[in-house]
């Protein structure tokens, strides 16, 4: 009679340990968000969509937002102006931090140069 009764019993306080360990949890303690509400944040050009390579970046295509010092890529531009109106070297996906080194000066561009997207193979004589 008493084994019928061990695997129940064992069964359920089993169960119950990862409940009571999830109710015992609280959200965010305040001194946490205390802490996350005094963090230092800086302006940081983010892509508001997909940006192409070989594409000049319009200023519509991207938006400031504050950021915590600690996660601010160094070569990320700080202001729209510093990113508008260059060249994307290579792809920008949307919701990144803009990449100084992924953009190149407008008037770098060789009009007569293909991109890897443009290159073709000729066959022939």
């Amino acid at each position: 009679m008493r084994r019928r009764l061990v695997v129940p019993v064992v069964a359920a306080v089993m169960a119950l340990v990862p409940v009571s360990a999830m109710i015992g949890r609280s959200p965010a303690p305040r001194q946490d968000l205390v802490a996350l509400a005094s963090l230092e944040t800086e302006p940081v050009v983010f892509a508001r969509h997909p940006i192409a390579a070989y594409y000049v970046v319009g200023a519509d295509a991207l938006e400031i937002r504050k950021v915590p010092e600690g996660f601010v890529h160094p070569r990320a531009a700080r202001r729209i102006e510093d990113a508008a109106r260059r060249l994307a070297v290579a792809d920008i996906d949307a919701g990144e931090q803009v990449l100084l080194s992924r953009l190149a000066p407008a008037a770098d561009i060789d009009p007569f140069s293909a991109g890897p997207a443009q290159r073709h193979a000729t066959w022939g004589h």
